[in-house]
């Protein structure tokens, strides 16, 4: 749930751009916002898992090239718990292109995961307040 939700605030956010964004969850799978540039770029799997066994190592954010898309990588964190990975895949960049925008490629990396923590707390803070059992807890205790 938390996935789809930053997945739907990022994929907003960029709606007509030629970037793939790919949100890849280590437990329940990936969402991108164009699925087919995804599969082109990591048809090879071990691609992708190389990519994220990096990340896990510590080398983020990773920007390298695959093929003709520049691909920039880092984890996902949300409540101070990794949640899986954010990729971004830009057609027709080079690695030379990127060196001056690499900057700004980590801040929109740092981004999305600051909205991660930002929709995790708020989700965390929002099913709390809305479950009825919680609610009397809170009112029980309110009038003790």
């Amino acid at each position: 749930m938390i996935m789809e939700k930053i997945a739907q605030l990022v994929f907003d956010c960029f709606g007509d751009s030629d970037i793939t964004f790919a949100l890849i969850s280590k437990d329940t799978g990936c969402i991108a916002n164009n699925p087919d540039v995804l599969n082109t770029v990591f048809s090879n799997q071990k691609l992708l898992d190389n990519l994220c066994r990096q990340i896990d190592d510590g080398n983020e954010p990773l920007v390298t090239r695959v093929d003709d898309f520049l691909v920039a990588a880092t984890g996902l964190s949300a409540a101070d718990e990794n949640i899986g990975y954010v990729i971004m895949i830009m057609p027709g960049c080079s690695l030379q292109n990127s060196a001056g925008c690499t900057n700004l490629i980590e801040i929109i990396l740092r981004q999305i995961s600051l909205l991660a923590s930002q929709v995790a707390h708020n989700t965390q803070h929002t099913s709390f307040l809305s479950s009825p059992y919680d609610s009397q807890v809170l009112i029980e205790s309110a009038l003790n």
